[in-house]
């Protein structure tokens, strides 16, 4: 009598083995799995740059004094462009909404206002900024925009007077 044969404790694990027409069978299922492991590597779409703020708020905080107040857009922000001119959007002496920030006056120009947003004590989800050694009686037009890693985004447009 011989020695008796040794079975594999684990049948059907080689693919040698495996029955050709389970093995055909099997072959779309694999080209699925790796394909949705192909996408799930995939490198992230780039980002975009932000869309306008919304609910823009000019109100008069005081003297020489605007405070402005907006929804940021949603996504990641790395800050915002907060612009004031006091100069005509049309006709003589204006100043179109796309000119860049150029000067320190704003009866001339677009001044970047360098203060620090903050954000609103009562409403969270809004943010503000307050604008000063403005003209009493002078009315600015305001331009706000966000920008992230991409870039900066779409204006919001606002206008108030300081009394």
């Amino acid at each position: 009598m011989g020695s008796p044969q040794r079975t594999d404790p684990r049948p059907g694990c080689s693919l040698a083995r495996l029955n050709p027409t389970l093995y055909l069978n099997l072959l779309p299922t694999v080209a699925l799995l790796l394909g949705a492991l192909t996408l799930l590597a995939a490198p992230p779409a780039a980002a975009q740059t932000p869309a306008a703020p919304t609910n823009v708020l000019v109100e008069v905080e005081s003297s020489g004094l605007l405070l402005v107040s907006w929804t940021p857009p949603s996504g990641t922000l790395t800050g915002y462009d907060l612009h004031y001119t006091s100069a005509p959007a049309t006709g003589g002496g204006s100043v179109s909404n796309t000119a860049a920030a150029s000067g320190s006056d704003p009866a001339t120009a677009w001044v970047a206002d360098s203060g620090t947003d903050m954000q609103h004590p009562v409403h969270s989800s809004r943010r503000l900024q307050e604008i000063s050694g403005l003209t009493d009686g002078t009315t600015y037009r305001i331009r706000l925009r966000g920008k992230n890693s991409s870039g900066a985004g779409a204006w919001a447009f606002g206008s108030g007077t300081p009394y």
